[in-house]
């Protein structure tokens, strides 16, 4: 009985705080970081709503997330903010070839460890500050060209939390897998290369306001979201499958 017990368990933890949720209270896998923003968000709404004088406890995680897109053409630029409790970090290791799934699937334990790649927390730190390309059409001077994507944080929290993404789309079966890496965390991490400036003075702006996304150079009607194909690609999936997704959802 949970009622005589010091505490709950994982599981009646879940099923209390996930109730009524059409994916986490069913007992399939989710994915983590989804289910965490999720638990604070239903934190920070019964908190204000019982208590509202002693404000979000959750506040002390959040940070402003910085994402910058520039034009390679024209050099227009445009900044979208977006208040975020969680850094989602890709791991820039390379999936494992046929030939070296083969390989896992037939070692030993104490073998499969040896090969297990192993990637430093400051190096995908590091990764995270390149930009991602893409060509598009540019909505400001609709001309075909290169768009580089840039992030940024605009604020740093209390506490923050990081989330490693491990997941990667296998190109053979276009399934989504996860990389079997070890991740080395130091003890101080610098996060001062992170910090996002914002528009800077004479910096060129989009002046287009409109829902409408860029196309991709070539592509058809359908228009696509740049933003989200930047984070599609960056998560290995490529330029075409991306695109069908985007025109198709």
């Amino acid at each position: 009985d949970i009622h005589d017990a010091n505490g709950i368990t994982p599981r009646d933890f879940k099923r209390f705080i996930a109730a009524g949720h059409r994916d986490f209270s069913t007992g399939e896998q989710q994915d983590a970081e989804e289910f965490l923003v999720y638990c604070l968000q239903q934190l920070s709404r019964k908190e204000l709503a019982v208590k509202p004088s002693r404000g979000d406890p959750t506040s002390t995680l959040e940070f402003v997330g910085e994402t910058k897109v520039q034009c390679g053409s024209c050099k227009s630029s445009k900044y979208k903010q977006q208040l975020q409790s969680v850094l989602s970090l890709n791991t820039p290791v390379q999936p494992p070839t046929p030939e070296e799934q083969t390989k896992l699937s037939a070692a030993k334990p104490d073998e499969i460890e040896a090969m297990r790649p192993v990637c430093d927390l400051s190096t995908i730190l590091n990764k995270a500050l390149e930009p991602n390309t893409f060509e598009c059409r540019c909505a400001e001077c609709n001309m075909p060209a290169v768009y580089s994507e840039t992030f940024r944080m605009g604020s740093f929290p209390e506490f923050l939390f990081l989330h490693v993404r491990r997941e990667y789309l296998c190109k053979q079966t276009y399934n989504t897998k996860k990389l079997d890496v070890f991740v080395d965390v130091p003890d101080v991490l610098d996060l001062g290369a992170m910090k996002g400036t914002g528009p800077q003075e004479g910096e060129k702006l989009f002046t287009k306001q409109t829902t409408e996304s860029s196309k991709p150079a070539g592509a058809a009607a359908i228009p696509v979201d740049e933003l989200a194909f930047v984070q599609l690609i960056s998560m290995g999936i490529e330029d075409g499958p991306a695109k069908w997704a985007l025109q198709n959802t």
